[in-house]
């Protein structure tokens, strides 16, 4: 079972079928609450091999999509929040990571 920062599971998470009608923000930093990866056929990757743990992709994702282990190094994107935006792949200076 995968656990998010805050010790919820992943799958007990709401989807976004689920949210609020309205597009309603009724908590500011909730992006951990909700489901949103379904949003998008297009999904980002990550190439390991290219990546020089920068963190650039971290600052900018507005969906916390960005998976990390504690030494604050990347170990992968969560599939279950990452809408696929792309602001992650302008934002990486190595080009460690594309769409599919």
């Amino acid at each position: 079972m995968k656990y998010l920062n805050n010790n919820k599971k992943i799958n007990s998470l709401p989807s976004w079928q689920e949210l609020p009608l309205g597009g309603k923000v009724l908590q500011a930093g909730n992006s951990n609450d909700y489901q949103t990866g379904n949003w998008s056929e297009n999904k980002i990757h990550w190439d390991q091999k290219k990546c020089k743990q920068c963190n650039m992709c971290s600052l900018v994702c507005p969906d916390n999509a960005i998976l990390k282990n504690k030494q604050n190094k990347m170990i992968g994107i969560s599939k279950q929040h990452c809408k696929g935006c792309s602001i992650c792949i302008q934002s990486c200076p190595f080009k460690a990571l594309y769409k599919n």
